[in-house]
């Protein structure tokens, strides 16, 4: 490594080759400038700016303030004293790929956090997919959930929806295969009440031409120990759609069941419906 530096009083300047970088000082103030994965730091007491190239970062920081910006990860974090508030977005893209054959994965994470003591409300969005092409035929897996969560203690109220699809497309015609579910679940301890909306949806679609197929359940859940109760209202739908024009052929049903250990008690309902 070979180091230049000229300095005066208590200004100094140093050019260095090896990853080749240039630093002014002054007191405790500093500038550098590298090359290698290519950075450039200002910095006084506990303020610091950096810039870097390697996966691409910003840092802004004070003493209760700090912002970081990345390529795969973004965070903004506000603090004071004992309240914090953080929104945080994480990404990963990685492409495998032969000839006309391509396989891609990628995940997205977004988080707002606000917390203060033992406090916490939390808002995230995930989603994981998983793609596989050739040519102009394209088979995709996903999964989303965005969940709304307020915790104190032991105490959590959770909002989620998640939906997981498994999309089969060439051109204009697509097979969508998704399970999609909406909960409300208030939790204490080993106490759980959920609410829960799920639909399964299995969809032909070429140009405006729909045809769906569709299994809903609602569902609201009180479990203690072994024993639970649950109220269930559960459909089931044919959609044939052109346009504006719709046909559906429904099956709904509604459920009432008790269960303990292996012992289940069901109060039921059914009804079935045409509609043009």
């Amino acid at each position: 490594m070979i180091r230049l530096t000229l300095s005066y009083d208590i200004i100094r300047l140093t050019l260095s080759y090896a990853i080749i970088r240039l630093t002014l000082s002054y007191d405790n103030i500093r500038l550098t400038l590298s090359y290698a994965i290519i950075r450039l730091t200002l910095s006084h007491a506990i303020i610091r700016l950096t810039l870097s190239y390697d996966n691409i970062r910003f840092t802004l920081s004070n003493a209760i303030i700090r912002l970081t910006l990345s390529y795969d990860n973004i965070r903004l974090t506000l603090s004071y004293e004992n309240i914090r508030l953080t929104l945080s977005y994480a990404m990963i893209r990685r492409t495998l790929s032969y000839g006309i054959i391509r396989l891609t994965l990628s995940y997205d994470n977004i988080r707002l956090t606000l917390s203060y003591d033992n406090i916490r409300l939390t808002l995230s969005y995930a989603m994981i997919r998983l793609t596989l092409s050739y040519d102009n035929i394209r088979l995709t897996l996903s999964y989303a959930i965005i969940r709304l969560t307020l915790s104190y203690d032991n105490i959590r109220l959770t909002l989620s929806y998640a939906i997981i699809r498994l999309t089969l497309s060439n051109d204009n015609i697509r097979l969508t295969l998704s399970y999609a579910i909406i909960r409300l679940t208030l939790s204490y301890d080993n106490i759980r009440l959920t609410l829960s909306y799920a639909i399964i949806r299995l969809t032909l679609s070429y140009d405006i031409i729909r045809l769906t197929l569709s299994y809903a359940i609602l569902r609201l859940t009180l479990p203690y120990a072994i024993i639970r109760l649950t109220l269930s209202y559960d459909i089931i739908r044919l959609t044939l759609s052109y346009a504006i024009i719709r046909l559906t052929l429904s099956y709904a049903i509604i459920r009432l069941t008790l269960s303990y250990d292996m012992i289940r008690l069901t109060l039921s309902y059914d009804m079935i419906r045409l509609t043009l």
